[in-house]
């Protein structure tokens, strides 16, 4: 008997010189979620970030695909040191909210581990507040920098964090409201 396969789409190695996914992934964003993901309003993906975005190698360099009979989003990790690297995530605007981020970045997080990464950084503008809650979400928090607009969120893959996160403190536990005792008129 041959087991199901989990709903939803079908996460793949994005393989070098994959240019015409990335381009179609990009395609897909709005001109809002490009400038939230590159930090920039880009109207079309200059040809060196493409070449520099499909120059992956699977190991120092990996970048996953979501497809669901087309690109739905991509997942990528690059190494920066021996056990460091950057984390980004992008999925075209009509498959936002159905998981594909959360599917992505558990596998990038697998493959994380089984590389020896104990710490992936994401780069992320203060104001994307989907892209902030997706990381908590998603993986334990280290200590958070603020450079500028960009929060550098320290994610740890392999552990997960025991209480949501505050909003704007990264792996501080969120405070939890009691309800007011309402004062009841004494009977006599």
């Amino acid at each position: 008997m041959r087991a199901c396969p989990p709903p939803g789409p079908r996460i793949r190695l994005l393989r070098p010189g994959e240019q015409a996914i990335v381009d179609e992934v990009f395609a897909g964003l709005s001109p809002r979620s490009r400038y939230l993901r590159f930090h920039a309003p880009l109207g079309a993906l200059p040809a060196a970030h493409r070449r520099a975005l499909v120059d992956v190698d699977g190991r120092d360099h990996i970048a996953l695909v979501a497809v669901e009979r087309r690109p739905l989003g991509i997942a990528r990790l690059i190494r920066t040191g021996p056990a460091e690297a950057e984390v980004s995530v992008a999925v075209v605007d009509d498959a936002h909210r159905n998981g594909v981020a959360r599917r992505l970045l558990a596998e990038l997080e697998r493959r994380a581990c089984a590389a020896g990464v104990r710490e992936l950084h994401a780069n992320v503008l203060a104001e994307n507040t989907a892209a902030l809650a997706l990381f908590r979400a998603s993986f334990a928090q280290g200590p958070c920098v603020v450079e500028g607009d960009v929060l550098r969120l320290t994610c740890l893959p392999g552990r997960r964090a025991r209480w949501p996160a505050r909003p704007g403190r990264p792996g501080r536990p969120a405070r939890r409201r009691r309800g007011r005792r309402r004062a009841t008129p004494a009977t006599g």
